[in-house]
């Protein structure tokens, strides 16, 4: 099973997670997607999974800064034994909007971009054969 959170979803996630490692049972998750994470998301010093970490280089977002993201992401790449990686999604359009709820935030118009990157990383644990 991986999760994927994304914004305020990436708090649900990494919460869910820490409450799976107080219960001894961190082995149901296989990985996790941090899509564009809300600032107060974060990993215990004890993660060892694979998480791949998405943010649009143009999120406008103050609750989801790529400074953050990135911080979070260097301590876990750090602790972890497992592969951590990041992608800036560079693609998309942004909306006339709240930049928290559309247009870059949310990869409006780069979907295929954000589906390419996931497909790339979770491969690597679950390679697929083409005929």
């Amino acid at each position: 099973v991986w999760l994927m959170g994304h914004s305020n979803g990436a708090v649900s996630v990494t919460e869910f997670y820490k409450y799976l490692q107080k219960n001894k049972e961190e082995n149901l998750i296989s990985g996790i997607i941090y899509s564009a994470g809300r600032n107060r998301a974060s990993f215990k010093n004890n993660t060892d999974l694979p998480v791949l970490f998405l943010a649009h280089e143009k999120d406008g977002c103050s609750n989801t800064t790529i400074a953050n993201s990135r911080s979070v992401y260097d301590k876990l790449k750090k602790t972890s034994k497992a592969k951590v990686e990041y992608v800036y999604i560079k693609g998309g359009e942004p909306e006339a909007m709240d930049p928290c709820r559309s247009g870059y935030h949310m990869f409006h118009g780069a979907g295929e971009e954000v589906y390419k990157a996931i497909d790339s990383f979770a491969s690597e644990f679950y390679p697929t054969e083409h005929p």
